[in-house]
């Protein structure tokens, strides 16, 4: 699928699912499924974290539960528990490799939510222009994904 189409279908699944569609049209849920390419930072049996492609800051990390919860008022806390300890964690690397002294941990719901699907966002505070590439801070962070997965 062309970058063109990709964008015009990201569009209409969150205009979609504004109006309530299911959550087999999820654009989140097929990324949990592979049906949707995205840059997979972590990945476990119960949540999954990737890149934003709407990025508010240079770099922009999602943590999704696996689960289809629409807000954070349907999650149980275990599993919001475990988002936030992944969020922790890769907050900490997302600051070590951007030398950033800081991050912004973000759930939006309600009206503000624009894809009914919990996450949270991961953004690290930029007080100055990066000294590394985006895409060189990815693959510093999903090396070291790849490094934890063989431990």
């Amino acid at each position: 699928m062309s970058l063109k189409y990709f964008c015009l279908w990201c569009s209409m699944t969150i205009m979609l699912m504004s109006k309530g569609v299911k959550m087999e049209d999820c654009i989140f849920c097929k990324i949990i499924n592979k049906e949707v390419p995205s840059t997979i930072v972590y990945e476990d049996e119960d949540v999954i974290a990737f890149k934003d492609i709407h990025p508010v800051t240079p770099v922009h990390i999602l943590v999704i539960p696996k689960k289809h919860f629409e807000d954070i008022y349907e999650v149980d806390e275990k599993t919001l528990s475990h988002m936030f300890e992944v969020a922790k964690k890769y907050a900490k690397v997302l600051m070590d490799v951007t030398n950033e002294k800081g991050c912004t941990f973000s759930i939006n719901y309600g009206d503000k939510q624009e894809i009914k699907h919990l996450h949270l966002h991961i953004m690290p505070n930029y007080k100055v222009k990066p000294s590394k590439k985006v895409d060189e801070v990815y693959n510093l962070v999903v090396s070291y994904y790849e490094k934890e997965k063989k431990n």
